[in-house]
């Protein structure tokens, strides 16, 4: 049986997540922007996993794909908070840039997924293979 961790998808964002959480937790915290601007992409780059999980329990595949597309718009505003980060800190941007990389694999992989699960006939959801 597949599990939502068993997504490559949801394994993606995950590991942005978990990057950006730990980089959260080596970033001088010199201003209360630094803090807004990282606390923001926490938010949104764990929304990214959580939207597929949750949509993995979704009983048609209409709306695994609808949660498939909030996941999708979470990573480009995790793209847009990485974008003001690496702006702001412009001495640290080296930190950001590994996590904007893997985002920007996210997202091509949720394009993608999005669109193979929204072509499947079968009514009920869908499954990786």
């Amino acid at each position: 049986m597949l599990r939502y961790r068993d997504l490559k998808v949801w394994q993606k964002a995950y590991g942005v997540s978990l990057a950006v959480l730990k980089t959260y937790d080596n970033i001088a915290k010199k201003s209360k922007a630094i803090e807004i601007l990282m606390e923001q992409l926490i938010r949104s780059s764990t929304s990214i996993c959580a939207n597929v999980a949750e949509g993995y329990g979704s009983d048609t595949n209409a709306e695994f794909a609808r949660y498939l597309g909030i996941a999708y718009k979470s990573a480009l505003e995790t793209d847009n908070w990485l974008q003001l980060l690496k702006g702001y800190l412009e001495k640290q941007k080296n930190r950001f840039e590994d996590i904007e990389e893997h985002n920007l694999e996210s997202i091509k992989m949720l394009i993608a997924f999005k669109k193979r699960v929204q072509r499947s006939k079968r009514k009920k959801r869908f499954e990786e293979v």
